[in-house]
């Protein structure tokens, strides 16, 4: 996996690592390696998970449309049912990415937290 440059990913929490390693194996099965585009840098909209490493963007614009909605559909199936948002932003653009983020909503099977 490539991290952009400019990209910050020091204070990405341990579950985006585990996305993130999901989205690796899902490109390798079409030959491609994925490459994190933004992580805790950068502006982001408002209440973004992105500020507090619960949030990564990958590069998607360089995918074939076909295979791209089999790549998004794939991680989606794997990782929404553990907590994660998978979602295609600004499709057709030049900033067109793969937003996932950890935002789970309690009633998964792992990754749920636990209060103090």
């Amino acid at each position: 996996m490539l991290v952009k440059s400019t990209a910050v990913i020091e204070l990405t929490k341990k579950e985006m690592y585990f996305a993130s390693g999901v989205v690796e194996a899902v490109f390798a099965d079409i030959g491609l390696s994925p490459v994190i585009t933004s992580g805790s840098d950068s502006v982001h909209m408002r209440q973004s998970l992105h500020a507090i490493g619960q949030a990564l963007d990958y590069r998607t614009k360089h995918i074939p449309l076909l295979t791209k909605d089999f790549v998004i559909k794939t991680i989606k199936k794997i990782l929404e049912p553990l907590g994660f948002d998978v979602l295609l932003r600004d499709a057709g653009k030049d900033n067109e990415h793969l937003h996932i983020e950890f935002q789970p909503k309690g009633t998964e099977v792992i990754f749920i937290r636990q209060t103090t």
